[in-house]
């Protein structure tokens, strides 16, 4: 048999090539986009974005962490009716943001850049909603392909398009089409490994996993308002060019709170397996030695090279991006325990702390950023969600230490 601690590298293996060939590689696209387009169109782009994916929790929703859960617990299911539950989701997500968009955007580049990436969006949750269900048998390959495909096909096509045209506008078909491919990609491979998809309304069904995940998809929505609404606040208070600045720190950052994300993922199945058995301890103070080590590392040193990374990445253009970069760092070192300690919550079906966790989060910093956004710009919304980040992270401790 193989033994926990190789199953747990296996994961951990194929979703970090997963998610470095993706991410790594569209980074290296956005940090050409920032360089060769100037802060504002960046800044655009970052707002267009912002916009998009705080409406994304109506696709995501929470769904795809229940899946995952309980298929590793064995819990019989309906794939089809889950399956067809959250692409509907989906679909009302894309509906939603065409219409709001073109009620509050009135900038028209903004506008068409809005409806391309909620396309690449809703798109995106469709693909991360099948790839719960091989996440849950532990064939992370699958994904790992999938995403490579992605990375490169997204990054080649648009390094093509940016030297040839200097047009954001056109640079965004290189993200649908890359979307697109990856999505028809993992749909091959769960059709050729798990149900032929039929689309199915089950109404016990779709009730089920409505009750289970809206507590986790609560949670994201209270998630993508704190770390995005931010930057759609300082557009309305048109401030494009600091929502540009902003947004080359906040990126480097994602990457780092990118692997908390994923440490967690190549644990949770096993995590959930072996909760209430006598190997859960276990699991979960080796997760939490690997996480407190990584943060350590990743914040401090990113914290000493902060004047440098932004210089070498970004240009001299980018350096009163410098101190905010700074607050962020901090903020994404709190990250690896809060995430940490929503996995507890989850797999012990205390999804509904979250939810209050995450709640408390989101109006926390809503007050903060109407606070320190007129005075302190760019500053203060780094600050506000470094403040944010603490007390969730210290709220989080206190609820899943019992179930520890």
């Amino acid at each position: 048999m193989i033994s926990l601690q190789k199953i747990i590298a296996k994961n951990m293996f194929w979703l970090f090539l997963a998610e470095f060939s993706k991410r790594a590689l569209k980074a290296i696209l956005l940090i050409f986009i920032a360089r060769l387009l100037g802060v504002f169109q960046f800044g655009q782009l970052s707002f267009a974005t912002a916009f998009t994916v705080i409406f994304s929790i109506i696709a995501n929703f929470g769904f795809g962490e229940i899946n995952t859960r309980q298929l590793s617990q064995n819990q019989e299911q309906d794939n089809n009716a889950v399956i067809s539950l959250q692409w509907t989701f989906s679909l009302v997500c894309l509906l939603l943001i065409l219409i709001l968009s073109s009620i509050f955007i009135t900038d028209p580049i903004i506008l068409k850049l809005t409806w391309a990436l909620a396309v690449v969006v809703v798109f995106n949750e469709m693909a991360e909603f099948l790839f719960s269900f091989f996440r849950a048998n532990n064939k992370f390959i699958y994904e790992a392909i999938a995403k490579a495909i992605q990375g490169i096909l997204t990054t080649g096509l648009g390094l093509l398009i940016l030297f040839i045209s200097l047009n954001i506008l056109y640079i965004i078909l290189a993200y649908i089409l890359g979307m697109l491919v990856m999505f028809l990609v993992v749909f091959y491979f769960y059709n050729r490994h798990f149900d032929f998809f039929k689309f199915k309304f089950n109404k016990e069904t779709w009730i089920k996993y409505i009750k289970m995940s809206w507590p986790v998809g609560s949670m994201t929505v209270f998630a993508l308002i704190y770390n995005y609404m931010d930057s759609v606040m300082l557009g309305f208070y048109n401030q494009i060019t600091e929502v540009g600045w902003y947004n080359a720190a906040h990126r480097i950052v994602f990457i780092v709170m990118l692997v908390p994300v994923l440490i967690t993922r190549g644990f949770y199945p096993i995590m959930s397996k072996k909760f209430k058995h006598p190997g859960f301890r276990k699991v979960f103070f080796l997760e939490l030695i690997l996480m407190l080590i990584t943060a350590i590392i990743l914040v401090g040193a990113g914290i000493a090279c902060s004047p440098l990374i932004i210089n070498i990445v970004y240009g001299a253009e980018y350096a009163p991006a410098i101190p905010a970069f700074v607050m962020l760092l901090l903020m994404s070192g709190t990250y690896f325990i809060i995430y940490l300690m929503y996995q507890i919550l989850i797999v012990s079906n205390n999804q509904r702390k979250i939810f209050w966790i995450s709640l408390i989060g989101m109006v926390l910093n809503i007050i903060l950023n109407f606070i320190l956004i007129p005075k302190y710009s760019l500053y203060g919304v780094a600050a506000a969600t470094l403040i944010t980040y603490i007390t969730m992270m210290v709220l989080s401790v206190c609820e899943a230490r019992r179930f520890i």
